[in-house]
C-alpha cells in the first residue's frame, strides 16, 4: 500500500526503503490481525508537530478496522526554541459503531477528553468539521472562546451538534456570464417551499443554504427574482427539476454543489435587480425567516 501524506502535499516520488536505519528507539510497530495478508504502512512523524495529533488517531483506527502492519518512525527535529505545537487536538473517530448489549441501542457518540492542559493560558475549544458541516454547542455552562481553566473548580463539558449540511453553489447569468448578485432562491418542500433562503453573492455568484439530509425543492424567490429572472440550465440537480423548480437530492454528508445559469425575462432585459435595494433590505430585515436568521438560526 503506497501511503501518501493526508495533512500536507508531498513530493511525486515513489517511496525508497531505508533499511539503514535505526529503530531501536525511534520506532513503533503495530502488527497486523491476520498474518497472512496485510496492508504496509509506514509513517515518518515529528512526535511534537500538530500534525503528528492528527495522523496518529488515523493510523489507530486503520489498525483496528483492518489488518494493517503499521510502522511508525518518530523523527523529531535536533533542535528548537520552543514547541512547534501550539494547541491541542484530538480527533474524535472510531472504527465502527457501538450498540449496547442488553436493548440494542447506539451509544452514545465518540468523544475527545483532555487533560492535563496548562490552567493559565486563555483557552478556546472549538471543533474542525468538514466544509459543509453546521456544528453548534447544544450544551455547555461555559464561554468556550473564552476557557481560563485556573478559574473554575471543575473541568468543562460540551455536547456540539451537527445542524445542518450545506448546498452550496454559484449562480450567474447565462447570456453575459456575470454574478447575478441580489438573486434569491428558497429551498423547501411542496408543503412549505420557503424553509430556508440565501441570496447570491458578487464574488463569483455563491450562495448556500443550509439543509439536512433529503430531497429538497429549491426555487427563485417569490418578488423581483422570479419576476425578472427564469432558470435557464441547471447542474448537480436531479432529473425531477422542471422549470425553475429545482430538485436537490442531499445524501451525502460531504454537502451538495450545484450551477445554476439564468437570464432575465422578456422585457426585463433593462431592469436592474439591485435598483430598490435599499427596500429590499428593509423587507428582509422585517422578515423573521428572512436570510441572516436562517444564518443564526
Amino acid at each position: 500500500m503506497k501511503v501518501s501524506s493526508v495533512l500536507r502535499s508531498a513530493p511525486k516520488r515513489r517511496r525508497i526503503p531505508e533499511p539503514y536505519l535505526l529503530v531501536n528507539h525511534s520506532v513503533i510497530k503495530l502488527p497486523p490481525k491476520d498474518s497472512k495478508w496485510c496492508l504496509q504502512l509506514l509513517a515518518f512523524v515529528d512526535p511534537l508537530s500538530e500534525a503528528a495529533q492528527k495522523i496518529a488517531p488515523l493510523i489507530e483506527v486503520l489498525h483496528k478496522s483492518t489488518s494493517v502492519n503499521a510502522t511508525i518512525m518518530l523523527n523529531p527535529i535536533k533542535k528548537m526554541t520552543e514547541l512547534p505545537a501550539k494547541s491541542f487536538y484530538q480527533m474524535v473517530l472510531e472504527p465502527e459503531l457501538s450498540f449496547h448489549p442488553d436493548h440494542g441501542l447506539m451509544l452514545e457518540g465518540p468523544a475527545a477528553t483532555f487533560t492535563s492542559l496548562p490552567e493559565s493560558p486563555l483557552l478556546t475549544l472549538a471543533l474542525q468539521v468538514p466544509h459543509a458541516w453546521f456544528v453548534e454547542p447544544i450544551q455547555s455552562i461555559y464561554d468556550l472562546d473564552n476557557i481560563h481553566l485556573a478559574a473554575l473548580e471543575h473541568g468543562v463539558l460540551a455536547t456540539f451538534e451537527l445542524e445542518y449540511i450545506l448546498i452550496e453553489g454559484h449562480c450567474s447569468d447565462g447570456v453575459t456570464g456575470q454574478p447575478t448578485q441580489g438573486l434569491q432562491f428558497v429551498l423547501g418542500v411542496q408543503e412549505q417551499p420557503d424553509m430556508f433562503d440565501t441570496i447570491v453573492m458578487a464574488n463569483l455568484g455563491y450562495f448556500q443554504l443550509k439543509a439536512n439530509p433529503g430531497a429538497w425543492v429549491m426555487r427563485l424567490r417569490e418578488g423581483k427574482s422570479k419576476e425578472i429572472y427564469h432558470v435557464v440550465s441547471h447542474e448537480g440537480t436531479e432529473p425531477e427539476s422542471v422549470g425553475d423548480n429545482l430538485v436537490v437530492a442531499l445524501s451525502s454528508f460531504t454537502g451538495k454543489f450545484v450551477v445554476i445559469h439564468v437570464a432575465k425575462r422578456p422585457g426585463m432585459e433593462d431592469v436592474d435587480l439591485l435598483a430598490n435595494a435599499e427596500g429590499d433590505v428593509e423587507d428582509d430585515e422585517a422578515d423573521d425567516d428572512g436570510y441572516w436568521d436562517s444564518l443564526t438560526g
